[in-house]
C-alpha cells in the first residue's frame, strides 16, 4: 500500500460474495482495516458491504456480480457508489446508451461527480450471468460467489453422445467456458462509448497478466 500510495496508484479491494449473517462482523473489520490502510475504494456487490463502507466513507465500485444492466439500477447504486461496474453481457451499444444517460439525468455519486461505468476489457469471459456460477458448488461445496470458484468450466473435458457412445474431446479449448474477451483491438470504441474505467480480470491469473495488457492498452493510446 505505501508503495501504491507514494506513486498515487489507486487500490481496490474486492468484497463482492454473497454474505451471510456470520460474515458481517469480520466484513467490517475488513473495511475499517482498509480505510486505515488507505485503500481507494471496495468493489462490492452485496449491499451490507455498501451500507458499511458509506457508513465508514470508503468509496465503493459496485462489482459486477450485482447484474447492472439497466440505467435505472445505476440510478439505484449511485447513492452508495461512484463507479459501477456494467453486467459483461451487455452490449458496446448498451454502454453507451447508459453512459450518456448518466450526463443526461445527471446521475452523480456520493463525491457529487456523475458516476463512472466501468466495464471488463481483458479477462475470461464467465459461463454464468454475471459470475453467478453453481458448477464449482456443486462439484467440489466450494462456492464460486463466496469466493472459492475452482473454475471448472476451464477445465477440458471429453463429451459422449449418449445416443452412440461417440466421444469427441476439444483440445486447447474450452467446452462450457465462453471464449476470453479481449478488446484490444477496439479499446478505442471502448472509450469513445464513455467508458470511465477499465477492468482486467486476474482471478487465478499470474502477476504478469494484468501488466501485459495494460501495456499493450497504454501503447495503443499513443
Amino acid at each position: 500500500m505505501q508503495k501504491c500510495t507514494a506513486s498515487d496508484i489507486r487500490t481496490c479491494l474486492t468484497i463482492n460474495t454473497v454474505l451471510c449473517d456470520h460474515d458481517i462482523a469480520l466484513m467490517r473489520r475488513i473495511v475499517d482495516a482498509a480505510k486505515a490502510c488507505g485503500v481507494s475504494a471496495l468493489i462490492a456487490s452485496d449491499h451490507a458491504v455498501m451500507a458499511y463502507a458509506r457508513q465508514v466513507a470508503l468509496p465503493v465500485h459496485v462489482s459486477t456480480q450485482a447484474n447492472v444492466s439497466n440505467i435505472d439500477t445505476v440510478e439505484f447504486y449511485a447513492a452508495f457508489a461512484d463507479a459501477v461496474v456494467l453486467s459483461r453481457e451487455l452490449s458496446l451499444r448498451q454502454v453507451a446508451s447508459t453512459v450518456n444517460e448518466i450526463g443526461r439525468r445527471q446521475i452523480t455519486g456520493p463525491s457529487g461527480r456523475l458516476v463512472k461505468i466501468e466495464v471488463f476489457a481483458h479477462g475470461a469471459l464467465c459461463m454464468a450471468i454475471s459470475g453467478k456460477c453453481y458448477l464449482s458448488l456443486h462439484s467440489h461445496n466450494s462456492s464460486a460467489n463466496r469466493g472459492a470458484c475452482i473454475q471448472n468450466c476451464r477445465k477440458q473435458y471429453v463429451v459422449t453422445d449418449k445416443e452412440n457412445g461417440a466421444e469427441l474431446e476439444i483440445d486447447n479449448e474450452y467446452i462450457v467456458s465462453a471464449k476470453d474477451l479481449c478488446t484490444i483491438g477496439f479499446l478505442d470504441r471502448i472509450v469513445a462509448a464513455g467508458v470511465g474505467i477499465l477492468k482486467i480480470e486476474s482471478s487465478a491469473r499470474p502477476p504478469a497478466w494484468p501488466v501485459a495488457f495494460a501495456a499493450a492498452a497504454w501503447s495503443s493510446r499513443q
